[in-house]
């Protein structure tokens, strides 16, 4: 190569931020984004923390390897939780609090002390999908105080508790969420955590479960802020039909009230089948990330 061919010739460390951010951006995941490049030279470092990067961190494609199941506690392999936590560490490094939208997979089981460290780091978080707390210890505060830190959350995906109450009533400061979805069953008392604790709700997802029909009056009933309201594929426990009618007619005052009307739903047979709390990993592979709400689909 001649002396002229050479000086057209760019090095990789020396190659253009805009053109290297959206090599980054286009064909980079979050793997690649955490293995170490922002460690092969300044130039790398300053683009792998460009906030484009770092708005949205889908941990979907992770999921924890247990190695052993309890009632009300899930272990994970030690190699397991040390990636998740070197992941969890660098991305929050490297994002420097830009960090809005947070997404987890249902089998990836973050511990009190990732979800402590990740409320620190990320503080302007808006989202935050987190469907399973099978090893947060909710009767802590570890949660409560995680979710009061992150002062401009709208939106929060969570599995639904025993004791709503207690986890609803710690997070009165944060009475503005715009959308809740639960994934779980629908009783009385979590209705009424929800009414009481979250008024300016609206939006509302409540698929793919059991709903207590004095749960569903009560939603209806008491949060006058509530714009849409999705029950797809989920059963409503009435006992007569005419109770169920007059819960359509309250919900039809609603801007929007999304449901199953396909008496051959294969869904909603699964849903019956798993008495409302969905056994997803049996199913199709990411069936658990779908909404009929476009702002809560994944």
């Amino acid at each position: 190569m001649d002396q002229d061919c050479k000086k057209l010739v760019k090095r990789w460390e020396n190659m253009d931020s805009d053109i290297l951010l959206k090599i980054f951006q286009n064909h980079f995941n979050i793997d690649e984004l955490t293995s170490g490049l922002a460690h092969v030279c300044s130039g790398w470092r300053a683009v792998c923390c460009d906030p484009v990067l770092w708005d949205t961190v889908n941990l979907i494609p992770h999921k924890s390897i247990p190695f052993k199941d309890n009632v009300n506690y899930v272990f994970v392999e030690l190699r397991s939780d040390e990636d998740l936590t070197r992941m969890l560490k660098v991305s929050m490094n490297l994002s420097k609090g830009n960090i809005k939208t947070l997404i987890v997979h249902h089998k990836l089981f973050l511990t009190d002390e990732m979800v402590t460290y990740t409320a620190k780091r990320c503080p302007n978080l808006r989202r935050l999908v987190l469907p399973s707390w099978d090893r947060i210890m909710t009767r802590s505060s570890t949660i409560c105080d995680a979710l009061n830190s992150w002062k401009k959350l709208e939106s929060l995906t969570m599995p639904s508790l025993i004791n709503s109450h207690l986890f609803f009533s710690l997070l009165v400061k944060r009475r503005k969420y715009r959308e809740l979805k639960v994934m779980g069953p629908i009783d009385i008392f979590f209705a009424e955590s929800i009414v009481a604790y979250l008024p300016k709700l609206k939006v509302l997802s409540l698929r793919c479960t059991i709903i207590d029909q004095d749960a569903l009056n009560k939603i209806l009933d008491k949060l006058k802020c509530l714009e849409v309201l999705n029950i797809c594929h989920s059963h409503i426990m009435v006992e007569q039909q005419q109770q169920y009618e007059v819960i359509l007619k309250k919900a039809s005052k609603l801007k929007q009230f999304l449901t199953c009307t396909e008496n051959t739903c294969l869904i909603c047979q699964m849903v019956w089948n798993d008495q409302g709390l969905m056994r997803w990993s049996m199913y199709e592979n990411g069936l658990w990330k779908a909404d009929e709400v476009s702002s809560l689909h994944l």
